[in-house]
């Protein structure tokens, strides 16, 4: 290739290049944080439903 079409093509595959890496970043973050909102949603409802349990076995008992 000569370098004509180097300097020609060189912003190119950089702007592609760039864009590819902000994508996988952004992607990783959000994969990251709909996971976590995900386990914490999980994590409340189990709570919810133990203390539903405990509740029916002792109904005196406030919890």
């Amino acid at each position: 290739m000569s370098k004509m079409k180097w300097i020609r093509y060189a912003p190119i595959g950089l702007l592609i290049l760039g864009s590819l890496t902000l994508t996988t970043i952004y992607t990783h973050w959000e994969l990251s944080i709909l996971t976590g909102v995900f386990l914490a949603i999980l994590s409340k409802g189990m709570r919810r439903a133990r203390s539903y349990k405990i509740n029916q076995r002792f109904p005196d008992v406030e919890g």
